[in-house]
């Protein structure tokens, strides 16, 4: 009989490694449309030929290397559940510590939010989420990620967030009537090896020149003519990246310049306040 402990000890036979049997029951979770606390206390519970087929479907994907997020279509951020596909970054945890800290700023209870890069909407979702009162704008340069960030905007009824397909500020018109740009931006060196994971994730979200600093230079020296006088810009940014971003920022004319440490302990992303 196919019982989620056979069927789960079947795969885990593929997963010769052993390093994916946390992602194999959130598969099967998947397939049964049951949470992971029930498959614990449900092992006698009969899969039938249908989900099995699909499982084990998804299993071989996985094991190819195509993250979980992409196979079921989501991904948790801040709480939220979003969708996530092939055109879209898969959020990471890392990431909310820029929301954290834009929650932390002293900004006026009606602040204006650029998110610059917004892939899911993540940023800027789980902004509006907290602060229903502020105005978030979130752009990308990709129509299909817009669409996706759309969406899930749609199903949390956050309708204080809109949408722009702008490459950076592009689109935008120049005035100083943001509170907060927040970023994202591609940051990794587009010569450098990377884990077999990424290689399935949007390579324009991912890869940047200049050892992965062009976009990050180019959003912190253009984000003078969009920013408030008191306004503040927070990035993120590679582990070993920190000081060239400190130092473009300092150049650029920001002060109160800082950098956070993400839950690895490893510098993560940086920001600072604007001056007139």
């Amino acid at each position: 009989m196919n019982t989620i402990e056979v069927v789960l000890d079947r795969a885990k036979e593929l997963n010769r490694k052993g390093d994916l049997n946390r992602d194999l029951e959130v598969l099967l979770c998947h397939c049964i449309n049951k949470s992971r606390a029930w498959l614990y206390s449900h092992s006698e519970y009969i899969v039938t030929d249908f989900q099995v087929e699909k499982f084990f479907d998804l299993v071989l994907k996985r094991i190819r290397g195509i993250p979980v997020a992409y196979l079921i279509g989501r991904r948790e951020f801040w709480s939220l559940e979003l969708e996530v596909n092939e055109s879209t970054l898969i959020p990471r945890p890392e990431t909310e510590l820029l929301v954290q800290w834009a929650l932390d700023l002293n900004l006026p209870e009606n602040s204006r939010v650029l998110d610059l890069g917004t892939g899911s909407g993540a940023i800027a979702l789980a902004l509006a989420f907290e602060r229903p009162d502020w105005e978030v704008l979130a752009v990308d340069c990709c129509g299909s990620a817009l669409s996706v960030a759309k969406e899930n905007a749609m199903k949390l009824q956050l309708d204080s967030v809109s949408f722009l397909e702008s490459n950076w500020y592009e689109s935008l018109t120049k005035t100083t009537y943001w509170d907060l740009v927040i970023s994202n931006p591609p940051y990794v060196d587009n010569k450098a090896r990377i884990p077999n994971d990424l290689y399935f994730e949007p390579a324009t979200a991912l890869y940047s020149s200049n050892s992965g600093l062009s976009d990050l230079t180019k959003v912190i020296f253009e984000s003078k003519d969009y920013l408030k006088s008191s306004g503040f810009l927070i990035l993120e940014h590679g582990f070993d990246q920190g000081r060239d971003v400190r130092k473009t920022l300092e150049t650029a004319g920001y002060f109160g310049i800082e950098t956070k440490i993400d839950l690895a302990g490893l510098e993560r992303a940086t920001g600072g306040r604007n001056v007139e």
